[in-house]
């Protein structure tokens, strides 16, 4: 069971006494923390049968002592068995945090409980429970150190999953960054520049998982084929992409470098440039496109996507005449569809 707000706990050792899963998140108010140790230990020895306990809670630092946690827990809780935690902290508390008292063989013996200070974001966690999944990487990028030597050793990169990089970067920051995080691990991209084809070519031999594509800008009418030669990326799955100079042109190209997409968002200027991407890409389960028309204006947003429906994508879009199986949703400068593919298969 989850409780979101604190209000949540009036009475509720009386009704869920023989509760093992128990997740507790409590954001705070107005800089005010939501929850005193008191208050949360009368809470959890009021459910002794806990086998897993999970808190993400706007802590007091009073909450950070891993020996009133050790005396607490084999006291009420015995039965625990898995424990995770993110306490997120003033940086003036996180400054004057003791981690050592998480180093007795209780918690890396007995439970095998690994607690880290996070300095990115304050916080004082469980790893791998709590383990930071994404990265922003930058050229005045530092990798954050532990200052304290009692704490147990964790690598804070080992489960980076995403990666965005700055808009402009260094050509070595590929090599800074493969230092830092473990690429073949790495599933989506966050590239904030114009210089996509640069990037990707250098990442496809390090990033064999790399599903995922998110793009702020890029020029493709410029391209030929030639300049594509060998540059498929036939692993990525699902592209969004910003770019408000589309053209019908540009699907080629974009066809050629993603043959295997099975979810697009994309910006163009006219509702006909949407059929060349519904025709060529065969794979595709979702699609959302937003219409950007040369005037801002509200008029022009309600005409972009004038008479837009099921009956107009049959009618334009070849492929769909023979298969009609797909749903859509029209906003006034949106467009979204939902296809079913399971009859390819």
């Amino acid at each position: 069971m989850s409780l979101i707000q604190t209000e949540n706990l009036v009475h509720f050792e009386q009704q869920y006494p023989y509760l093992t899963r128990f997740n507790l998140r409590a954001q705070h108010k107005q800089g005010y923390r939501t929850i005193s140790r008191v208050q949360l230990e009368e809470l959890l020895s009021s459910i002794p049968h806990l086998e897993q306990l999970e808190l993400e809670i706007s802590a007091d630092i009073d909450l950070i002592d891993g020996n009133q946690w050790e005396i607490f827990l084999t006291r009420h809780l015995i039965n625990l068995i898995t424990f995770d935690f993110k306490f997120d902290l003033h940086q003036y508390e996180y400054n004057n945090i003791p981690p050592n008292t998480f180093r007795s063989s209780f918690w890396l013996n007995i439970k095998r409980w690994i607690v880290v200070l996070d300095p990115i974001d304050s916080s004082f966690k469980t790893v791998p429970r709590f383990a930071r999944k994404s990265i922003h990487f930058s050229n005045d990028y530092s990798q954050p150190t532990i200052t304290d030597g009692s704490l147990p050793f964790f690598d804070h990169y080992m489960y980076i999953r995403e990666i965005t990089l700055s808009s402009f970067i260094n050509n070595d920051w590929i090599e800074r960054l493969g230092s830092i995080v473990i690429f073949n691990q790495i599933e989506e991209l966050n590239i904030g520049r114009n210089q996509l084809l640069e990037i990707l070519i250098k990442v496809k031999p390090v990033m064999p998982q790399l599903k995922r594509l998110i793009v702020s800008c890029l020029s493709l009418n410029t391209l030929g084929k030639n300049n594509l030669k060998d540059c498929s990326f036939e692993q990525i799955r699902s592209l969004r992409f910003y770019d408000t100079d589309c053209t019908v042109n540009k699907a080629d190209n974009l066809c050629y470098l993603f043959p295997n997409l099975e979810h697009l968002q994309i910006y163009l200027k006219h509702r006909l440039e949407i059929i060349p991407y519904l025709e060529r890409y065969i794979h595709l389960c979702t699609f959302i496109c937003e219409l950007k028309t040369v005037s801002s204006s509200q008029h022009n947003k309600k005409h972009a996507t004038r008479d837009i429906g099921h009956e107009w994508f049959v009618k334009n879009v070849p492929r769909w005449r023979i298969i009609n199986n797909f749903t859509c949703q029209i906003t006034q400068a949106h467009v979204y569809l939902w296809i079913n593919n399971k009859h390819k298969k």
